[in-house]
């Protein structure tokens, strides 16, 4: 799915992450990804933790031609786990948002990215408890450029469109419960 906007001359860094949010409607035809993964080349789904532990995963999009030069996206996540940083990428980009969760990015018209995958923020994370698996989402940005549901990017080779992301894989932390037990129970004895 694709949006279509005009063209502004002179762009702002800001005037670009606007028209994320006012694009209109169109149709795609690529297999653009973006998924939560713990690597940055975007392969590792899952991830032994133990509670309390400090881990790291990245948002990483595939599949969007030559780059990005703008992203928007909400990361949904358990109250299990505690962001504790994030890096936005590239370097120098500017969001719109200020929250551990919620990304509308440009990239002041640098593009960011290549054939491969690309990463667009790092976290850096803690999680609270044991328990079961805990499932880590990237979804539409509420009130986003397509839907709700649809994380969004501008590529690099058209940045007067903006497209919906076609897949959003899931990622899971799997956490370590007999390691706090063990710990627990030496403590406790």
């Amino acid at each position: 799915m694709r949006r279509h906007c005009s063209r502004l001359q002179g762009v702002a860094i800001a005037s670009l992450a606007l028209l994320l949010v006012i694009a209109l409607p169109a149709s795609h035809a690529g297999a653009a990804k973006l998924g939560i993964y713990f690597d940055a080349s975007g392969t590792r789904e899952g991830l032994d933790v133990a509670p309390f532990s400090v881990f790291t995963f990245y948002a990483v999009a595939s599949g969007v031609g030559s780059g990005v030069v703008g992203y928007e996206f909400e990361l949904e996540y358990s109250d299990d786990i505690t962001i504790l940083s994030k890096t936005v990428y590239p370097a120098g980009a500017f969001s719109l948002l200020s929250s551990n969760t919620s990304f509308l990015v440009a990239t002041g018209g640098a593009c960011h990215g290549g054939a491969g995958g690309v990463v667009l923020v790092s976290f850096t994370a803690m999680l609270l408890r044991d328990g079961s698996n805990l499932q880590l989402r990237a979804s539409g940005l509420k009130g986003g450029s397509i839907d709700d549901d649809t994380p969004a990017y501008v590529p690099c080779d058209d940045d007067e469109t903006v497209y919906g992301f076609d897949e959003t894989p899931s990622s899971f932390v799997n956490p370590k419960t007999d390691s706090f037990g063990r710990v627990k129970e030496r403590y406790d004895s």
